[in-house]
């Protein structure tokens, strides 16, 4: 196997895209966005990602070439194509599979049933099986059980995923042997670990599951959070205090839990559970981390009613903080914003210390450096965990910010060693300081 297509170049499809071309692949980017295109051009991604700029320059052009559409390949030339578009969810909280089709339909200029296909996309369990295949065996006209195709779920980790690729293990479900043998083939050259899973469905069911655990395990900090702000307790300290060298204590610290995974993969994960048994359990668990957006939301209403603030910032737009990401995609901040300007308080300013100012304008005035951002405001709200918020000085916020002034910082990242005339909530002591 040395030629590959693959079908989006997001996150998911272009740091695969670039590892594939650095291990030794001839890799054919397919992507329809002009922008994302002309950006790659120019040797970078449209969004951050620790290397990727490096290392799209160094095989652009050699191992990996980008572009709008399969037609000018020769099927002959091609040995895998992988898609790895997105999989949005409707208004009803089930599976867009519209991109997933296109994507398909794409690759009509060059397939002809011989090439395997990849699956990376997180899609319901058995859409593989009942979608795909058959979509795949009609198109080339061939029985659905000649169909090469594998489900092979994509893991890693916003801002570490170049790394993480050649490290994590590979999950491999076939549909057949054949295909099992060449997708272990392709993924060989890029991680050392390859686990063989017994089907399609059983890939499927990997990826959707390690995310509600972690959906899961996140909400168990929020809940633990609220329970202990009913007793009057700061709900942080009390878990850092619980989890601190106590080996069998690992409860997450609160706060807010989003992005483009987590946003909708339990979603994705119930949409065919055969049993209502467990459904309540995981979308529970949902449904209590998107309830944390609107906890903070009221936050901030209240205490901008209560102090009459009309100067608020808020900084940390992108869904997390840690790794790095300037990824808006599921972004509870954004979600934030939403309520603030329902509320009427749409007078805001935004900072974020990656998210480009052309995508942060549409929320509020955008500031690129944070002091000057911070200057003269009456609410400061961080809302991610990024480690850069930890070298701001709390007294030097008390010289440029409004007397009188509060800050909500959602994580607790502000080194604070004194006792400072600002007020500072915190997710773990939010209900407390109403």
């Amino acid at each position: 196997m040395k030629n590959i297509a693959i079908v989006g170049l997001g996150f998911v499809g272009l740091t695969l895209a670039v590892v594939s071309a650095k291990k030794g692949y001839k890799v054919h980017g397919i992507e329809i966005n002009n922008k994302v295109i002309e950006s790659l051009n120019a040797g970078k991604a449209d969004f951050h990602e620790e290397g990727i700029n490096e290392s799209i320059r160094s095989v652009l052009g050699s191992q990996l070439t980008v572009s709008k559409d399969l037609n000018s390949l020769d099927p002959k030339t091609i040995d895998c194509v992988i898609i790895t578009v997105g999989t949005p969810l409707n208004e009803e909280k089930e599976i867009n599979t519209n991109y997933i089709l296109s994507a398909l339909d794409s690759i009509k200029p060059i397939y002809n049933g011989d090439q395997l296909i990849i699956l990376r996309s997180t899609v319901s369990v058995g859409l593989t099986r009942e979608i795909v295949v058959p979509y795949l065996a009609k198109m080339v006209s061939i029985q659905k059980s000649q169909v090469k195709i594998a489900f092979c779920p994509e893991r890693t980790i916003e801002g570490n995923a170049i790394n993480e690729l050649e490290m994590l293990p590979q999950i491999i479900g076939a549909l057949n042997n054949e295909s099992y043998n060449l997708a272990e083939e392709f993924f060989r050259k890029i991680t050392p670990t390859i686990l063989q899973v017994d089907s399609l469905e059983a890939a499927e069911l990997v990826k959707l599951f390690n995310n509600a655990y972690r959906d899961v395990e996140f909400s168990v900090g929020n809940y633990f959070n609220h329970i202990a702000q009913s007793f009057g307790i700061d709900g942080v300290k009390l878990i850092k205090v619980a989890n601190y060298l106590y080996p069998r204590s690992r409860i997450a610290l609160p706060g807010l839990v989003g992005g483009p995974c987590l946003e909708k993969d339990s979603y994705i994960l119930v949409d065919k559970m055969p049993s209502d048994k467990g459904k309540n359990f995981i979308l529970g668990a949902r449904k209590h981390n998107e309830s944390i957006d609107k906890d903070i939301a009221e936050w901030i209403i209240n205490i901008s009613r209560e102090k009459s603030y009309k100067n608020i910032g808020i900084s940390g737009l992108a869904f997390k903080g840690k790794p790095d990401t300037s990824d808006l995609r599921g972004s509870p901040s954004l979600n934030i914003v939403k309520l603030l300007e329902d509320s009427g308080i749409n007078d805001i300013s935004v900072h974020d210390f990656l998210v480009p100012n052309s995508e942060l304008s549409v929320y509020g005035r955008v500031f690129n450096d944070f002091k000057s951002f911070a200057n003269g405001l009456e609410l400061l709200v961080i809302l991610t965990n990024n480690n850069r918020y930890k070298l701001l000085n709390i007294k030097d916020l008390e010289d440029i910010m409004s007397t009188n002034s509060a800050i909500f910082d959602a994580w607790g990242v502000l080194e604070k060693n004194y006792d400072s005339k600002i007020k500072i909530a915190t997710c773990g002591n939010m209900f407390l300081n109403n």
